[in-house]
């Protein structure tokens, strides 16, 4: 029996999110593949290029895992990212670079639920 394979759409669905922010992850991942988040990401099935990328029923949950895991808003790790599409000041990009380069905290569900509020995902420097 052959396992089920999720279009991104679908693999969007079950997370939450757009598509456009689960090819944003991954084209983090083709720029920093030595950053601890980058590493988090599993790796998808495509029978060449250009064609539908495919996600095993496996890989949801370390999907979820990455997405509850990166800092948010736009201090965030996507933030410099997004700010390629916008050409915006790489100064902010650098600043990002340099946050990034820290390991990741990782939060667990009894921390998120636990009503701790506003946390840093990133230790002071």
């Amino acid at each position: 029996m052959s396992e089920k394979l999720l279009r991104i759409e679908e693999v969007a669905v079950r997370l939450g999110c757009s598509s456009k922010s689960i090819n944003n992850w991954y084209w983090f991942r083709r720029e920093y593949p030595d950053n601890e988040y980058a590493k988090m990401l599993p790796d998808y099935f495509q029978e060449g290029p250009r064609k539908t990328r495919f996600w095993r029923e496996e890989d949801i949950p370390k999907l979820k895992m990455f997405k509850d895991s990166i800092p948010q808003g736009r201090g965030g790790i996507m933030g410099c990212v997004t700010q390629k599409y916008y050409h915006k000041d790489i100064k902010y990009c650098d600043n990002i670079m340099d946050q990034i380069g820290r390991k990741p905290i990782l939060i667990t569900e009894d921390e998120k639920e636990g009503g701790f509020g506003k946390f840093e995902k990133f230790p002071i420097k």
